[in-house]
């Protein structure tokens, strides 16, 4: 094994999450990059508007008779007997009877409508209708008010979630950074019984063994604690002062200083974790004492 690497690693994961959360690095990574993927999406729409208002399109006019039209969120498709698909917007349309007229009356209309950039696609973008005698169906500044409500709404929810995702994350993050001090939100974010399973898991760095044997007792305390929560044994008390005495959690931190570089992460990681257990048990305790 490359022993660098493996070091690195460690440290890495000693640093995310102050170590209180098992393999923490895909979870940052997949965290990140989803957040990645939602603030591209609302920059891109925000951009995109704007670029549309920068630079208005062009527009062509055809003459067609609708066929059929359907209903899809804030926009009617309309199919037109030249093949094409019309979208346009509902809140543009006074009467959804208006648009049943044309179609089963087919009365050609007059379409103007945005040039698309993709030649070869048969959507187009309606920006004003009106009969071939040049009455007015739907006027340009109906669909132009529609468009900017239908356009402020959905970047106002893009960035809403946008906004939320990265604050839960984040906030998330910081409360897992100090998880024995907010217990009761850490088990939101992850279940306790992952914790007391990684507890159990984990395994007594050798340091302690060779410097500290005193401290392996504390495994014991509170791996069987861990162990009668997993069981559900209902009848759990303990001292509300901890499971790890001053002079315990004093020799760990000795410990820690005295360690070199390559022992040092794995201890911290493993008091930590321990800190994480205690936090756990003596919630659940407190917890059992008040429905008493």
């Amino acid at each position: 094994m490359d022993m660098k690497g493996f070091s690195l690693r460690f440290r890495i994961e000693s640093k995310l999450f102050n170590g209180y959360v098992m393999q923490p690095i895909p979870i940052v990574v997949l965290t990140v990059l989803v957040g990645i993927a939602v603030l591209y999406i609302a920059v891109s729409g925000t951009w995109e508007t704007l670029s549309e208002m920068r630079n208005p399109a062009e527009y062509a006019a055809s003459e067609c008779v609708f066929t059929a039209y359907r209903c899809e969120g804030p926009i009617y498709v309309v199919t037109g007997g030249d093949g094409c698909r019309y979208h346009l917007p509902v809140k543009a349309v006074d009467e959804e009877r208006e648009l049943e007229d044309l179609v089963e009356s087919k009365t050609p209309v007059v379409v103007i409508y945005k040039l698309p950039t993709d030649s070869n696609t048969n959507v187009r973008d309606v920006v004003e209708m009106s009969g071939t005698d040049g009455s007015a169906i739907v006027t340009k500044e109906e669909i132009a008010a529609a468009n900017s409500e239908n356009t402020r709404k959905a970047l106002l929810i893009v960035w809403s979630v946008c906004l939320a995702y990265w604050g839960l994350s984040i906030g998330g993050y910081c409360i897992l950074c100090h998880a024995p001090e907010h217990p009761r939100l850490a088990g939101l974010l992850i279940r306790r019984e992952h914790i007391l399973k990684a507890f159990l898991a984990s395994k007594i760095p050798a340091a302690v063994y060779e410097h500290a044997p005193e401290l392996v007792a504390v495994d014991s305390v509170i791996g069987g604690y861990c162990t009668r929560l997993l069981r559900r044994n209902k009848a759990l008390e303990c001292s509300p002062e901890g499971l790890i005495t001053k002079e315990e959690r004093a020799a760990f931190a000795e410990l820690i200083n005295r360690a070199p570089d390559t022992e040092k992460d794995e201890i911290v990681i493993y008091y930590r974790l321990a800190v994480l257990a205690e936090a756990v048990v003596l919630r659940y305790s407190a917890d059992t004492k008040e429905k008493i």
